[in-house]
């Protein structure tokens, strides 16, 4: 028996809700069992507000297409949505934690790893608006008639 479309939207939204929690639970994680200082503002908005922001801003987004009563956007969109904010956040976050932890640490600051999570607010929305377009042309619109968006 299918689900209906209405619990997906509610499992897409609880998992983007995850998966921002989990970003900034874990680099939080890291950084505090090593002794990382988190006292400047410009630490905590880098490594942990912006790469957990825009699965946040797409669970807000799936929240309003839930609401609405017809949804003004394919499903798709959401889901392209976040697979480029996925790509364009977790590896640098997997670097970071790496980093942190010693193993591609030789002396000195990684400026490489600095210079990713500075260019962060650039390419983080250019992934996602890449992954919204490529995934407008798949899903639903209408739930209840079943039409594609053309």
């Amino acid at each position: 028996m299918p689900k209906p479309r209405k619990m997906k939207h509610r499992y897409l939204e609880i998992r983007l809700w995850l998966l921002a929690v989990g970003i900034a639970a874990t680099t939080l994680g890291v950084l505090k069992l090593h002794g990382y200082p988190l006292h400047s503002f410009a630490v905590i908005f880098l490594f942990l507000i912006l790469p957990s922001s825009p699965f946040v801003l797409l669970a807000l987004r799936c929240r309003h297409r839930k609401a609405s009563g017809t949804p003004k956007y394919p499903i798709g969109c959401l889901v392209g949505a976040t697979v480029g904010a996925i790509i364009s956040t977790v590896p640098p976050c997997v670097f970071l934690w790496c980093d942190v932890m010693g193993f591609f640490s030789y002396g000195g600051a990684n400026i490489g790893l600095g210079l990713v999570f500075v260019a962060m607010p650039l390419y983080l929305p250019l992934a996602m608006i890449i992954g919204w377009c490529i995934g407008s042309s798949f899903g639903k619109t209408d739930e209840h008639a079943g039409k594609t968006e053309t």
